[in-house]
């Protein structure tokens, strides 16, 4: 493990380029850090970097900062994870290198409870990040459901509107027609029962035809509307599949989802 100094000019050098590749915010987070480091102040310095943190979650510079403040302050397991999320987001650089040093110089010397204890922390910081990979899943497939089912429901709503629309306009073609028969027969042999009940007959018919041709059309709507509700039941149920597989623990011969690619499964789902 490093001396006191020598960890100094490292977060030092690490901090020389925050200057450029950080908003001012997260500068003055990191240089207020390191001032505090540099005074002995561990506890002040873990703040300013957490906060740091919160901000650049992936910054393996920030993560080193706070592992070798957390060295200082013995909180031994939290600063094994830091060192290892190091390793994760700075691999292939320096910072990653110096992480995996302080890694193996710690489990050269550590206690098996200690060493457990840092394992530990790395477990629980690994389910933190599927859990968190995992509700982003489950809200890109609760997102995609409702978005289906908007589009889905739009067009039967179209489908629906415009089956009763044409029904309304033949059926009321069809009273016409029937109207006009009646009043031609009508006029034409005005002089005679039988024409006359001819005519009545004949409206009698149509306003049946337009009855018939509304009720097939209102059928036909209702069996959209079944088939949207049937269809938005059955995405529901395929939400609550997946989250039931993603939740359930990994057994013998039983694979896990993984959070990534899950949408696939709703986004092809008809």
């Amino acid at each position: 493990m490093k001396n006191g100094a020598a960890i100094t000019k490292a977060i030092l050098s690490t901090s020389a380029a925050f200057a450029v590749t950080t908003a001012p915010a997260l500068a003055s987070d990191v240089s207020d850090g390191l001032k505090h480091y540099n005074h002995g102040n561990f506890e002040a310095a873990r703040k300013a970097f957490q906060r740091s943190l919160t901000i650049h979650k992936e910054d393996p510079r920030l993560h080193y900062c706070l592992a070798n403040t957390l060295m200082r302050l013995k909180k031994i397991p939290e600063a094994m994870r830091e060192y290892h999320l190091t390793t994760h987001y700075g691999s292939g650089t320096i910072i990653a290198e110096e992480a995996e040093t302080a890694i193996k110089a710690y489990e050269r010397h550590a206690k098996p409870y200690d060493r457990e204890k840092s394992a530990e922390a790395q477990r629980e910081e690994e389910e933190r990040r599927q859990e968190a990979k995992r509700q982003q899943a489950l809200e890109l497939i609760r997102k995609q459901s409702a978005e289906r089912a908007s589009i889905r429901q739009a067009e039967i709503e179209g489908q629906r509107n415009s089956i009763l629309s044409r029904a309304s306009e033949n059926a009321k073609k069809l009273r016409d027609a029937g109207e006009e028969d009646a009043n031609n027969l009508s006029y034409t042999y005005r002089r005679r029962n039988w024409a006359r009940q001819t005519a009545a007959n004949i409206r009698k018919q149509a306003e049946q035809d337009s009855a018939e041709l509304l009720k097939r059309a209102q059928a036909q709507a209702e069996n959209y509307d079944r088939e949207v509700k049937e269809r938005n039941a059955r995405m529901s149920e395929a939400e609550s599949n997946l989250n039931d597989q993603m939740l359930r623990p990994v057994r013998s011969g039983n694979t896990r989802l993984v959070p990534e690619g899950t949408n696939l499964y709703i986004r092809n789902y008809r």
